[in-house]
């Protein structure tokens, strides 16, 4: 019972951070204290100062006002992405389980095609194909992120489809999609939200990644990997211009992790 209590309590406070983070990521920009494109010659790799918390960079941009700008770009569109990854990876295994026969196995071949390549590689292929931005760096990540959220879902899916209320809703006249929708989905959501939480950590370093690599985000639109990269070379003049921006992912990484932790414990105790 304590064990179950001590799950409750990590969730809600967990899911209370990552409710701020996102939070934080939609209104930063109302309360940025300087303009974080706004370059400053005079102000170049200045250290860290009551007008400046955390630094200039190279350009004399204020870091915290990059950082919160930048927050909207990796963590909004992280959270987006997962969620969007997951609805495709939804409908795309409860159609491959229900339907059976060709549509499984294509369905599910596709998954295997894009699963036999390394996400990260994948991702900077196409990313690359389609050009530097973040919507395409979005794109790039989607292509192989939805294939997780897929097989879960027709594992479950193939599971219930034979279980005897299932049976009873088709002898009630219940159509295919009508037993979908209100049978099947709610017990899918789930073991999908959890691999959602999961994969919420490693999203944000992957969109990070790849505009690190320059085939995200473009300056000088405000993202962590891209801040980093803009500043790597400068390391020794201003290291605060990338320890700041490569803190701010170490930390929301962390956050989304134990969060991931967190709904997986609570919802394995609700089934137990």
């Amino acid at each position: 019972m304590r064990k179950e209590r001590m799950a409750e309590i990590r969730f809600r406070v967990t899911l209370g951070i990552v409710i701020l983070l996102v939070l934080f990521s939609i209104l930063a920009p109302l309360f940025m204290p300087h303009d974080p494109n706004a370059t400053n010659a005079l102000f170049k790799n200045s250290p860290p100062s009551p007008s400046f918390l955390l630094g200039t960079d190279r350009y004399g941009r204020c870091v915290l006002s990059r950082i919160m700008a930048g927050a909207a770009t990796s963590v909004f569109s992280s959270v987006l992405l997962v969620i969007a990854s997951m609805l495709v990876g939804m409908v795309s295994g409860m159609v491959a389980g229900w339907a059976g026969g060709i549509t499984d196995r294509i369905l599910m071949r596709i998954c295997d095609l894009f699963l036999s390549f390394p996400q990260m590689v994948l991702a900077i292929a196409v990313s690359g194909l389609l050009g530097g931005s973040l919507i395409n760096a979005c794109i790039a990540m989607g292509v192989t992120g939805w294939t997780v959220y897929a097989r879960v879902a027709r594992a479950h899916t193939i599971a219930l489809k034979n279980e005897p209320f299932i049976a009873a809703a088709k002898e009630n006249g219940g159509s295919g999609l009508h037993i979908l929708l209100v049978h099947i989905m709610p017990n899918v959501a789930g073991p999908l939200i959890v691999t959602a939480a999961t994969q919420l950590g490693s999203t944000l370093t992957g969109i990070a990644g790849l505009s690190f690599l320059g085939l995200g985000a473009v300056p000088p639109q405000a993202e962590w990997g891209s801040m980093i990269n803009e500043s790597r070379a400068y390391i020794t003049l201003s290291p605060w211009a990338v320890l700041s921006p490569a803190i701010a992912v170490f930390v929301t990484v962390v956050i989304f992790n134990y969060f991931g932790d967190a709904v997986r414990d609570r919802l394995s105790d609700e089934r137990t």
